[in-house]
């Protein structure tokens, strides 16, 4: 009986610590999520502004193509529009 007791009163001392110990974790994660909470309260107009002065989607698709038109012209040789000709003569069979 008396073991019982002193097991039951370490079993108690170890929930007390697990719940002190978890009650400091919620308060640490609390003042992290007020930290995180205030630093996009801060960027929020920041970002709104960069919204705003974005250009549409349209706007970033030309952009797009424009840039990828102008680096194969880059890359190909001069005098060349990109067009696949036919060889000219006669053909010959495959052997």
């Amino acid at each position: 009986m008396r073991h019982h007791r002193l097991a039951m009163a370490g079993l108690g001392l170890v929930l007390i610590a697990i719940v002190a110990v978890g009650g400091g974790g919620i308060k640490t994660m609390s003042q992290r999520w007020e930290l995180a909470v205030a630093k996009y309260d801060a960027e929020k107009p920041r970002m709104a502004e960069a919204v705003r002065n974005a250009p549409s989607v349209k706007e970033q698709a030309q952009q797009a193509r424009d840039k990828a038109e102008e680096k194969e012209q880059q890359t190909r040789p001069d005098g060349q529009d990109g067009t696949v000709q036919q060889p000219s003569g006669p053909r010959r069979p495959v052997r």
